[in-house]
């Protein structure tokens, strides 16, 4: 059954990079003030090395195959956390920040993510080094589960892009983040 899974999440992953759009940059690129403005961050809980290395040991006894990272349940969504930021008669940005210690790096996995027509999502780095992105109404024509990808570094940025056309019409949720380690 975790096979399964891994698998599954494997293929997410793969299929959200043969979908998203490079050419399409975050939108706040163009807007110094948000640019520059640290988004509300979400700390997970702290990895256990010693819990986990137990797992990781009770696996392999198992017969299981060896795991790259673990998933920590979360509930993010822009009802919840992160900063909207308005741009008056275009849209509105949301970003979180996603920290967890230690992390080599983190897996968002959305269980339900839908991105209405002209919206955008990117998933990057905090200094941009690795950027995922844009995903857009072409990648998630209904809501349904997703995975942006593996960005390595303890700590990555989710941006949406919603225009003023459609306020309130994405729906975005993440309920676990992998930890590589």
């Amino acid at each position: 059954m975790r096979t399964a899974a891994i698998t599954l999440i494997t293929l997410f992953c793969l299929k959200a990079f043969s979908q998203q759009d490079e050419k399409i940059l975050p939108k706040s690129l163009n807007y110094k003030q948000i640019e520059s403005a640290e988004p509300r961050e979400i700390v997970l809980p702290a990895f256990s090395a010693k819990e986990w290395a137990s797992l990781d040991y009770n696996d392999e006894k198992n017969g299981h195959m060896p795991k790259y990272a673990r998933c920590i349940d979360t509930d993010i969504s822009p009802r919840n956390s992160g900063t909207w930021t308005v741009i008056p008669g275009l849209g509105r940005i949301w970003r979180v920040k996603i920290t967890s210690k230690n992390a080599l790096a983190l897996v968002p996995l959305f269980d339900s993510l839908y991105l209405p027509e002209g919206a955008t999502l990117h998933v990057y780095m905090p200094d941009r080094e690795e950027t995922f992105g844009a995903f857009t109404h072409g990648n998630t024509p209904e809501p349904r589960a997703f995975c942006s990808g593996i960005i390595h570094g303890e700590t990555c940025i989710l941006e949406y892009f919603e225009p003023i056309q459609e306020t309130g019409n994405g729906i975005i949720h993440i309920n676990k983040v992998g930890h590589a380690y």
